[in-house]
């Protein structure tokens, strides 16, 4: 399967060539639009069963962030009844200023946090904070696309930018 969703990435175009500002601030002559992908169900599906195949034995929620996770994190959790939580970049000003949506993590439990692009962490950093507050355990972190030079450890990933160009 992996050889097919590489083909369906690639056929989506998702690795652009330009000059990007990305999140962190770094200008990169290559931008990765995974949430393109998303577009077709059965390409999100895909990613989502790759991306759950990595998971460790025993996980019993989904931690997400952002565009990037939500659409997936949602299909991982659907297609293996687990518990979706979603985590806020900041909690709204208004309402009930929440950082976390969804299922609220308890103790025992044991996340898996996903995200569709690591360059720097940050999204995975919060939400592990985050989800640990509230008494669960991380089981480990897993994206779609590694940028960054070197992988953190408890880390797993499908790509890394040059198998999709």
């Amino acid at each position: 399967m992996k050889e097919q969703l590489i083909k369906k990435l690639k056929d989506s175009e998702i690795v652009l060539p330009g000059e990007f500002i990305l999140r962190s601030g770094k200008v990169s002559d290559f931008y990765i639009d995974i949430k393109k992908a998303y577009g077709d169900p059965l390409t999100l599906r895909m990613i989502g069963e790759s991306i759950f195949e990595l998971f460790d034995v025993g996980v019993t929620g989904v931690a997400v962030m952002g565009h990037g996770g939500i659409p997936l994190g949602t299909v991982i959790s659907v297609d293996n009844n687990l518990k979706l939580t979603i985590v806020r970049e900041k909690p709204k000003p208004y309402g009930l200023s929440k950082w976390i949506d969804g299922h609220l993590p308890l103790r025992g439990e044991r996340f898996a946090l996903v995200d569709d692009v690591y360059t720097t962490g940050s999204g995975l950093i919060k939400m592990r904070e985050l989800v640990s507050e509230q008494g669960a355990s991380i089981t480990g972190s897993y994206v779609v696309v590694l940028r960054a030079a070197e992988k953190p450890e408890n880390l797993k990933y499908l790509f890394r930018p040059e198998d999709l160009r």
